[in-house]
């Protein structure tokens, strides 16, 4: 083994934990010898760096070489239907391509985390001292709005590499909808890092006019025993009997590991080329004729994957500022010249929720469930569902519109990935299983209905009926909005 080619560490995959690792690593005392590999390019451009357009990016020709975008296998409980999968490639990986929401999980399900796997450091009280190391929180909240976002002193990082802000400029809209969400009866919530449920506002990923990626928050200071190589795909792990020694790219270039090769590709590209090195279903690796390393049957199975209605509403005439294209386009030239502007600091316009159910117990579907999904889903702080709500204009009508994501949190349906072949460049087959289980068809129905409840019953001013759902039965819901999955949304949505 050559010495540029043998390493102490190989990390595969430079998404958000492998540039954490790669870099936490290389700068430990010892300074081993770190090489991080990444199948995408190296990201340098700043076409996704733009705040204002964290909500379209993902979606646009400008993505095309930062998003695999993978297609699922036709879905049986959405009509056959195929979803994207929006997975970021290179630098960074999804957070180069996110809508840079920083976001806090409840407690329960942290203290949920630790139970299970048996690790203290796994639990709410644990995870959110690391959250603070982490982070470094830019507060420049307008003092109006302090009734509505509040972060207690000392429950946020000040001097983590991960620069997060809150929004210093708020959209003509968003005091709407808050004030509408807090008349209506929804339970607000001034500190989303407090580990509690209800509607409040995000901070966000982006600082002095651009996005932060773990690229940006992990490798910008690179010591020299850190090593990266981009547009290097992994084929394979390199085994010495059970003892993982590298791994060897599609290429045939092989790279060598003294110590420990770590695959952190992702949900959908670890298993894949653990898959490939022959670790998995002894089944699944016969049908591909792939000697087999080690049997696991674990491996690609139990994906799970949260699913989503996109719900919209048109507004009454006037109820925020008009803009147009030109506007839009004029802003993104002022960016463009000093990273200023709605496009670099843009104005907050959702709100971010967590809920329950009421009488979920009730449910038959929710009695059919194992007892220790039952009792994490009966917790006090276990949310069922998520919405994302915002008032926007559009630059294409004239006019405005209330939308938000209604979005199944802990379903039950289990998916699956698996291999298209022993090709490494063939990408894995997806298999979702959205809403195979009745709990997570009805919990997503059930929300739905509240969310729509909201939209009519609110100060809310929308006009009738929610685009693309003409009746309010389960029936309307399931067959009506099941075509829109995903985020469904034209890509104006997060421009104001």
């Amino acid at each position: 083994m050559a010495l540029e080619s043998t390493f102490d560490f190989i990390v595969v995959g430079a998404g958000t934990a492998g540039c954490v690792i790669a870099s936490r690593l290389a700068k430990t005392s010892s300074t081993p010898r770190v090489l991080l590999l990444e199948a995408g390019e190296g990201n340098n451009g700043l076409s996704h760096m733009v705040p204002g357009q964290r909500g379209t990016f993902w979606c646009s020709d400008a993505a095309d070489m930062l998003n695999y975008r993978y297609k699922s296998v036709p879905e049986v409980e959405l009509g056959g239907r195929e979803i994207q999968i929006d997975r970021g490639r290179g630098l960074g990986g999804s957070t180069a391509i996110n809508i840079l929401g920083w976001d806090y999980s409840s407690r329960e399900e942290m203290d949920e985390w630790a139970r299970q796997v048996g690790d203290e450091t796994w639990s709410w009280a644990e995870t959110r001292e690391v959250f603070k190391q982490v982070e470094t929180l830019h507060d420049d909240t307008p003092a109006e709005f302090h009734k509505y976002i509040y972060s207690k002193p000392g429950s946020r990082g000040t001097g983590g590499p991960v620069h997060v802000s809150l929004p210093s400029t708020w959209a003509p809209g968003l005091e709407l909808l808050l004030s509408a969400a807090k008349e209506y009866g929804i339970p607000m919530l001034r500190d989303v890092s407090s580990g509690d449920l209800g509607l409040g506002v995000l901070s966000m990923t982006s600082y002095n006019g651009l996005r932060v990626t773990a690229d940006s928050s992990y490798l910008s200071d690179i010591p020299p025993n850190l090593i990266i190589k981009t547009e290097s795909p992994v084929a394979r792990i390199l085994f010495d009997g059970k003892k993982a020694i590298g791994v060897e790219l599609t290429s045939g270039t092989q790279y060598f590991a003294t110590r420990e090769t770590i695959i952190s590709a992702g949900a959908i590209d670890s298993p894949k080329i653990l898959l490939l090195s022959g670790i998995g279903p002894q089944d699944e690796l016969a049908s591909h004729s792939i000697p087999v390393t080690s049997v696991l049957p674990g491996v690609g199975n139990n994906f799970k994957d949260k699913c989503m209605v996109y719900l919209k509403a048109h507004l009454q005439p006037g109820t925020v500022p008009s803009i147009s294209m030109s506007d839009v386009a004029r802003w993104q030239q002022q960016w463009e010249e000093d990273r200023t502007g709605p496009m670099g600091v843009e104005p907050c316009r959702i709100a971010t929720g967590y809920f329950k159910l009421d009488n979920l117990e009730t449910f038959t579907e929710f009695q059919q469930l194992d007892e220790q999904a039952k009792q994490l889903l009966m917790r006090p702080r276990t949310p069922a569902y998520e919405i994302a709500p915002g008032i926007f204009a559009d630059p294409t009508t004239g006019g405005s519109f209330f939308g938000t994501p209604v979005i199944l949190m802990h379903p039950q349906s289990t998916g699956k990935i698996s291999l298209r072949s022993s090709n490494p460049a063939a990408a894995p087959v997806i298999q979702l299983n959205y809403l195979q289980n009745p709990y997570d068809r009805r919990v997503l129905v059930e929300s739905t209905k509240k969310v729509v409840d909201f939209i009519y019953n609110s100060k809310i001013p929308a006009v009738e009926p929610i685009v693309g759902l003409t009746g309010k039965t389960d029936e309307d819901i399931l067959v009506q909005q099941s075509p829109k999955m995903n985020f469904d949304h034209p890509p104006y949505l997060q421009v104001y």
